[in-house]
């Protein structure tokens, strides 16, 4: 399969940018669709695509599916970028909680906490984009312990 979608049945591309639609994007991923696939309009990462427009069950199935947090799209916007600029902020706690690096840059040298804070021209904006921008201002939890070695007999 190509690095492009094929658009199965002619539903994902609408089921990721005009509603989550959890069995378009099964019927995709079990015809051999690969979560790292790029939309078929502009080359956008699908997982990008459904971070910026809050897509949140559809970015679960793909990043459960293996898609890449940290892959970017044709200006460097990763997942967390999209969603941080467009104030989607459950999608920016998912991709947080999911791993996905707060300290990226796109090609412009800014931060998803840069696109909260100054969200692009086109975007209004929003409460969530503060609360977006406090988020990703705070330090990140602490890595968890690593568990204790067995006792030897």
């Amino acid at each position: 399969m190509s690095d492009y979608i094929n658009d199965i049945d002619g539903l994902f591309d609408k089921a990721i940018l005009r509603r989550d639609d959890p069995p378009a994007v099964r019927r995709f991923l079990d015809a051999g669709g690969v979560a790292d696939s790029k939309d078929s309009w502009g080359g956008q990462p699908l997982l990008v695509c459904a971070a910026y427009w809050g897509r949140l069950k559809t970015a679960q199935m793909l990043v459960e599916a293996g898609a890449s947090l940290e892959l970017q799209n044709s200006i460097g916007s990763t997942a967390l970028i999209g969603a941080a600029a467009s104030g989607q902020l459950a999608m920016v706690q998912y991709l947080l909680g999911a791993g996905a690096d707060r300290r990226a840059v796109d090609k412009r040298g800014k931060t998803a906490k840069d696109w909260a804070e100054a969200p692009p021209s086109w975007k209004t904006k929003t409460a969530a984009h503060a609360q977006i921008a406090a988020l990703l201002a705070a330090p990140p939890p602490p890595a968890p312990a690593p568990a204790a070695a067995p006792p030897q007999p």
